[in-house]
């Protein structure tokens, strides 16, 4: 007691004399009530300020009542544990289910027109049946009259091998159908712009 009269910590004084810490904590307290210490020495921690726990548990409590915001939200928002808001909302074994709000969602104004475009895409289905093993099949647009334009710098392999370009007609490699077996159908397919 004299030790700690004289100020020392009560840690030093445990470890000294090998007294229990809660038992010079009582020690030290009553010296601070006869007014032999100032209550500075006192080492409490900060009181914790219960009303305004309080208050705010209620205020998140409520916010998930009324559907404003879930547990989490109002946990981070009103500093209270999620634990103590679920506790609370599940008490005297009231378990309501909880809905909340639908987001008011109104029309945005934009100066973006939708307007709905048909384009017709020719498809072409080949009859693989009627071409023998070794053919080879060029699709072509239906616009080009049946001749195979063949610009430079384009390469035509035939059985594993480069034509050579030096060939002008590609008729005297290939042999051209003129009449090409395969159904034409046109598909429409309606796409979206934004204008």
């Amino acid at each position: 007691v004299r030790a700690l009269e004289n100020g020392e910590k009560i840690n030093k004084v445990a470890s000294q004399y090998k007294i229990p810490k809660t038992t010079l904590f009582r020690e030290k307290s009553r010296l601070v009530e006869a007014g032999k210490l100032p209550l500075s020495c006192l080492n409490r921690r900060v009181p914790n300020n219960d009303n305004h726990k309080q208050v705010r548990l209620t205020q998140a409590v409520a916010a998930c009542k009324e559907g404003r915001m879930s547990q989490a939200a109002a946990s981070s928002t009103f500093k209270v544990s999620k634990t103590t808001i679920w506790r609370r909302l599940h008490q005297n074994g009231e378990t309501k289910q909880i809905k909340y709000l639908e987001p008011k969602t109104e029309p945005v104004e934009t100066d973006l027109d939708f307007q709905e475009v048909v384009t017709e895409i020719p498809v072409s289905y080949n009859d693989e049946r009627e071409y023998p093993e070794a053919s080879l099949i060029i699709l072509t647009p239906n616009n080009c009259g049946g001749e195979l334009t063949y610009h430079e710098g384009d390469q035509i392999v035939v059985d594993g091998v480069l034509v050579p370009e030096s060939i002008e007609d590609v008729g005297e490699v290939i042999e051209i159908q003129e009449t090409p077996s395969y159904s034409e159908e046109v598909l429409e397919t309606h796409v979206e712009e934004i204008s």
